[in-house]
């Protein structure tokens, strides 16, 4: 099998005259391997070189040959050992069968044997028969009875034997039917494993973005908690000179109260003085004393009424302040908690993500180990390895094929996420512009 093997490179070699290898390296540049001659395209710098690859103008091309080298001897000592087993396989089955049918000859053999020996013994045993020995007769008949029986169990198993080796022979055949299936099967694998491997690199690149979207939200969150927090300061200063203002407020009422009465008293001694006193009051009669003592409460009570009025007019201002302080309030708690539910939202839908890959991942890793069973069994690796040096989906073409269409999908899947990302980064701070106006204009 390795002979066939290499035949069949070295025929495919010939047909193709040139050989072409293409490598994608980190940093989205490509070198290109037709016939000896090394070509690179990719980021800065394109050359085509000598045959030994000695002019090469990029950054690490023997890191990369060296990983190529590495990959293509790893997968050919793969293809080594699986083609070694699967032979060892089919000799120790080519061995029994060989076995087997030896085992059958030589037991036919004997059976010949045992049958020329009691048509001896039986033409003797007539001889006797015919000299006159009759009991002799009767226990060579006896003899032969038993023999019978035991040739006839011997046929049987004969028989038996020989129905299980057709047996063996159809679970062969349908050993072979099953091999092929898995083989189909396992290409078919393999085309579905590629398919996932580029989903996955597309998730991987939509949950760095979306991580990196979470990330300036919850940036975005934190300006919003620090002004929370300093409006909270605010409030607790405004509460703080608030109360100081109705304390300050109350002793002035209750300063005004007793300046109201002292004053009252003043005036009620004053006017008992000046009719105890004044001759021209004690000359006076009693109607021109009550104008006096009128005139004189009417004006305290106009100060105490303006007094009142001013009071009057200073709680209303304050309560006015309180009113819009709490609307503040108010404004920056249900602020505070629609961020809290666009974060709850947006840690349920990166729950749900994670859980999406871990999903693929753990999918990813039972579907290796479903393949290597597969690889395992008696001689499916065998016609898998002919099928695909038939086919030729193992070597340098299809290698280059399958990195330059993964290169054209890279850049439709980075232009979607691209832009889905911009857009919300664009409303994200159209509300933050939003919300900081609103503030603003409410202070």
């Amino acid at each position: 099998m390795p002979e066939t093997m290499e035949k069949d490179t070295q025929e495919s070699a010939k047909q193709r005259n040139v050989k072409s290898v293409q490598f994608n390296l980190a940093d989205n540049t490509t070198i290109l391997l037709e016939g000896g001659e090394h070509e690179r395209t990719g980021g800065h710098a394109a050359m085509n070189g000598a045959p030994n690859g000695d002019h090469l103008n990029h950054k690490k091309p023997a890191e990369s040959n060296s990983i190529m080298s590495a990959e293509i001897g790893r997968l050919n000592e793969e293809l080594t050992t699986l083609r070694n087993k699967l032979e060892e396989e089919v000799e120790e089955l080519r061995q029994e069968v060989n076995y087997k049918r030896k085992t059958y000859l030589a037991q036919s053999k004997e059976l010949d044997s045992l049958v020329e020996e009691e048509r001896k013994k039986r033409e003797e045993s007539l001889l006797e028969i015919n000299s006159g020995f009759e009991s002799k007769l009767k226990d060579r008949r006896q003899r032969c009875d038993t023999l019978d029986k035991e040739l006839t169990a011997r046929e049987g198993d004969i028989e038996e034997r020989t129905k299980t080796l057709e047996e063996r022979y159809a679970m062969l055949l349908k050993r072979e039917e099953e091999i092929e299936r898995r083989v189909e099967q396992c290409e078919a694998n393999d085309n579905q494993v590629s398919d996932w491997e580029k989903e996955l690199v597309a998730r991987k690149k939509a949950c760095q973005e979306f991580q990196q979207e979470l990330d300036d939200m919850e940036r975005y969150l934190d300006k919003r908690q620090d002004m929370c927090n300093s409006k909270d300061d605010d409030l607790k200063m405004l509460d703080e000179e608030l109360s100081r203002l109705r304390t300050e407020l109350q002793k002035n009422i209750d300063s005004m109260e007793e300046d109201a009465v002292q004053e009252n008293a003043e005036v009620i001694g004053r006017l008992r003085r000046l009719s105890t006193t004044s001759p021209s009051v004690v000359v006076g009669t009693t109607a021109e004393k009550t104008n006096e003592g009128n005139t004189v409460l009417q004006a305290v009570v106009r100060k105490l009424q303006h007094d009142l009025q001013e009071t009057e007019n200073i709680v209303e201002k304050k309560d006015q302040e309180i009113f819009e302080l709490g609307r503040k309030v108010l404004f920056l708690e249900t602020e505070l908690q629609k961020k809290d539910q666009k974060t709850k939202q947006l840690e349920s839908q990166l729950t749900i993500s994670l859980g999406e890959i871990r999903m693929k991942e753990s999918s990813e890793r039972k579907e290796p180990s479903n393949r290597k069973h597969h690889h395992d069994d008696r001689s499916a690796a065998n016609a898998n390895v002919d099928h695909r040096a038939r086919s030729g989906t193992w070597g340098p073409d299809s290698r280059s094929r399958s990195s330059s269409h993964r290169h054209q999908e890279e850049p439709l899947h980075r232009s979607d996420k691209s832009s889905t990302s911009s857009g919300s980064r664009h409303s994200i701070m159209k509300e933050y512009d939003m919300n900081s106006s609103k503030a603003c204009s409410i202070m």
